[in-house]
């Protein structure tokens, strides 16, 4: 039943944008990818709830692969060493499914579809901000050895969004430590993915290590951020990481990367 349905759907919408334009769902994002185009619809207005669809379209076929309440982006991952391409689509929080015609296929086109569940809510001054990012459980290895470290722990949510607070609250400490690549940090700061991990100091205050790696659509595979720490040697500005004290409420060790 949610296959025809769906293949009704994309047959309704292609119909309904000829024969009247008030019924169009509104394009939010589209993305192209060699042979296939992804979009991103919120329907609303065509009925009483809230559901944003995914589309993929070649010039033969059109697929609805995703509806959804809480999708926040979407995006292409280029498999590099033998990986077949990938379409993400990302979702603050869990995927919700309202209706029972709501799904995420496994695969379309060729391509594989993941969800990326890496993002999160932060408000801060009445102002709404959606972070990109994983949180890396302390059980998990990562190349970066912190001298400071005693132990490792995992950064709850309400961590991570304090943690944003802090960055927001002292961009002065990356203007006066890196002048010759603030401007841009600053300037794009919602720009960047984040990883963050944490640990506790021998003093005992909760350190939170933010790894910034500047969005980039198609070579990173934003699902799996939260697994592992993603390691870059060059990209200057395009690649930075921080320590935040949350316990002391401060910015340190600021290290931006080399240009090769």
């Amino acid at each position: 039943m949610t296959k025809y349905f769906l293949i009704l759907f994309s047959i309704t919408c292609v119909h309904g944008c000829i024969t009247s334009t008030r019924s169009c769902p509104t394009v939010i994002k589209e993305i192209n990818n060699e042979d296939i185009t992804i979009q991103w619809l919120s329907n609303t207005g065509l009925n009483s709830q809230k559901n944003d669809i995914i589309i993929a379209k070649t010039k033969k076929l059109v697929d609805t692969i995703c509806i959804s309440d809480n999708i926040v982006d979407i995006s292409f991952y280029n498999g590099i060493l033998g990986e077949c391409n990938i379409i993400i689509i990302g979702f603050l929080g869990t995927p919700h499914k309202n209706t029972q015609q709501t799904e995420i296929k496994n695969k379309t086109f060729n391509y594989q579809i993941l969800a990326d569940k890496n993002y999160l809510e932060v408000i801060y001054m009445n102002e709404r901000k959606i972070i990109h990012g994983g949180i890396i459980d302390k059980e998990s290895s990562t190349w970066h050895n912190f001298h400071e470290q005693k132990e490792r722990y995992t950064p709850t949510l309400d961590d991570v969004r304090y943690t944003e607070k802090i960055l927001t609250d002292n961009i002065v400490y990356i203007k006066r430590e890196e002048p010759a690549h603030s401007d841009f940090i600053t300037k794009n700061l919602n720009r960047y993915l984040r990883q963050y991990v944490g640990f506790i100091n021998k003093n005992g205050d909760k350190i939170v290590w933010i790894n910034f790696l500047y969005k980039n659509d198609r070579f990173i595979n934003t699902a799996y951020l939260n697994d592992a720490v993603i390691t870059v040697n060059d990209g200057g500005e395009y690649y930075w990481s921080i320590k935040v004290n949350i316990t002391k409420n401060k910015l340190y060790d600021i290290a931006v990367n080399g240009e090769a």
